[in-house]
């Protein structure tokens, strides 16, 4: 069937359908040097539209809190709004001391939609480490020749086309839902009628993965292809060092 295979090592992602002999290649960003992405197995369970970034605690304590708290024009650029977790009412940025970002009581969450830092799309897995494969409102990071830049999520270059591919029945109707959902027109070119003729209003909604797609994140820095041939990678983690270590210590 359909699997997902990510190699953290060469900063690409490879969606395989066995059954009908199709392969979606892309590149990826990986998470730094200082903030690596786990490796593991897990299963895609679906995809979200529009979601919000609810900002780890540990970005709000290291970045946030310590270099913006009270920045009002550094929270309205961003869109980053803060909510108290118990009563999920707003407090005005400049009200906000870093001591109180760094309390645990409150979050920062950044509004959905064009600009969020996870993009239009975002690929849920349980897994232990809060991590997801996501689109990105950066899209020139693509271009870099290093891209072990994240907070250690994944980041997609073809989010849209990953979507698609891991729909069972990839139909007309669900495709155009999911486009229409991102704010892109229809397969036919056409775009909804709203009542006022504006725009789509930007909403969250689902997408789930019936089965699950099974999901391999991994790190190869060399890998076999057909023949007798070998595919190199930089070593962005510095992993070979360690396993090369070790293997002298035995």
């Amino acid at each position: 069937g359909k699997y997902v295979w990510v190699n953290l090592a060469g900063a690409c992602l490879r969606a395989v359908d066995e059954k009908e002999g199709l392969a979606l290649d892309m590149k990826i960003c990986i998470g730094s040097p200082g903030q690596k992405t786990p490796m593991l197995h897990s299963q895609i369970e679906r995809v979200d539209m529009n979601p919000y970034w609810n900002i780890p605690y540990s970005i709000v304590k290291r970045e946030i809190a310590p270099r913006h708290a009270g920045d009002e024009a550094y929270f309205s650029r961003n869109r980053y709004r803060i909510l108290d977790k118990e009563t999920g009412e707003e407090l005005p940025p400049a009200k906000v001391t870093a001591a109180m970002l760094t309390s645990g009581k409150y979050r920062v969450r950044q509004d959905n939609g064009d600009g969020n830092s996870l993009g239009r799309l975002i690929f849920r897995f349980p897994n232990d480490f809060s991590i997801f494969l996501h689109d990105t409102n950066n899209k020139r990071a693509f271009q870099r020749r290093d891209r072990a830049i994240s907070h250690g999520c994944i980041r997609v270059e073809k989010p849209l086309e990953l979507a698609v591919f891991l729909l069972d029945d990839p139909d007309d109707r669900t495709v155009d839902r999911i486009r229409e959902a991102i704010g892109l027109p229809r397969l036919d070119g056409t775009r909804p009628e709203t009542p006022d003729g504006g725009p789509q209003p930007v909403k969250t909604s689902v997408q789930r993965f019936k089965p699950p797609v099974p999901l391999f994140i991994e790190y190869y820095t060399l890998y076999p292809l057909s023949g007798d041939s070998w595919e190199e990678y930089p070593d962005p983690y510095g992993y070979d060092e360690v396993l090369l270590k070790n293997l002298e210590g035995l």
